[in-house]
């Protein structure tokens, strides 16, 4: 009988506990948060800087319900019926048209209500499915990963088959980065270094080195040294590592950081799509470069942006 009494009081203590989060929980503002999460987020802050659209939060006092639905439903049918607000606001973000969203009055009002509450919202296994993104743990440095790397993983140093330092070759030893990464001037990709190219100083220097040794067995049997990759953009971006390398003659640590410092490599920046396009905002060509010689439209001070930069077929086509 004591044993029915237990049972029946943790079951009423786990129904009440589940009314409670039932009566807690808000459906406008889960629904709401969860379509911001899976469709707005890559083009805008809920609030603090723009990205390529202007962070969201305050909008309902900017523009009219009314304005607000028919713009997110069509923004190429404000724009042609001649709505000044809406080509205004296009021609800010450097006529950037936001596609067309298939979202019904109260779907659109929900997203409203989320960015104006100032509440967070916890995305779900879901949510971040649907943007590509793995859970965090799969990418936690201490656990080297062989899963695709997309998004924001800034941070990551996975453990590496061999134990190359960055350091040691490119700072100690002042290797330049081309010497390895040859792809890097004249190439989409900067590329990974054979084998062979290990070997043209290995085959003397430290040949006893246990990890040497292990460069050594992969040349002998003809097997791949199988590197985890670190930096890995999603396949729907295309980048060049030859315009920026040769073209805007950035240094290596622009973007990877003080590579000749870290004695596992990781990575440096988040490379988010908002970080791209705020350094294509505020950079600056040298319009007298070489790499600009056939550009007909050239203009002091032009950054990047101008030159249609952040045009969104620049990297996704």
């Amino acid at each position: 009988m004591r044993k029915i009494f237990v049972i029946l009081t943790l079951l009423s203590v786990v129904v009440m506990s589940r009314a409670r989060a039932a009566d807690d929980s808000n459906p406008t503002q889960d629904l709401g948060g969860r379509i911001f999460t899976q469709r707005c987020a890559a083009c805008h802050n809920v609030e603090g800087a723009d990205l390529v659209g202007p962070a969201l939060k305050g909008v309902s006092q900017r523009r009219t319900e009314d304005w607000i639905l028919n713009f997110v439903k069509s923004p190429v049918k404000m724009i042609q019926s001649g709505n000044t607000t809406a080509k205004e606001l296009v021609k800010k973000y450097h006529d950037i048209i936001m596609p067309d969203q298939n979202l019904t009055d109260e779907e659109i009002k929900a997203v409203v209500a989320f960015v104006e509450s100032g509440e967070k919202y916890r995305p779900t296994d879901e949510d971040m499915t649907a943007q590509g993104i793995l859970p965090k743990e799969l990418f936690a440095p201490e656990k080297p990963s062989k899963f695709p790397l997309l998004n924001d993983n800034e941070g990551y140093a996975p453990e590496q088959p061999i134990a190359f330092s960055h350091k040691l070759h490119a700072g100690d030893n002042g290797i330049t980065c081309q010497y390895c990464h040859y792809g890097a001037e004249k190439s989409k990709n900067a590329g990974f270094p054979a084998t062979s190219v290990c070997l043209n100083c290995h085959k003397v220097i430290k040949r006893d080195s246990i990890e040497i040794q292990k460069i050594h067995r992969s040349f002998e049997e003809n097997e791949s040294i199988e590197w985890v990759r670190v930096h890995l953009l999603p396949d729907f971006v295309y980048f060049s590592h030859e315009r920026h390398v040769a073209g805007a003659e950035f240094a290596c640590q622009t973007c990877h950081g003080p590579v000749e410092e870290m004695e596992r490599l990781r990575q440096y920046s988040d490379l988010t799509m908002g970080w791209c396009v705020n350094c294509h905002r505020e950079t600056e060509v040298d319009v007298h470069a070489k790499y600009y010689s056939s550009w007909s439209k050239k203009e002091e001070g032009m950054t990047v942006a101008d030159m249609g930069g952040i045009d969104c077929v620049r990297c996704h086509y």
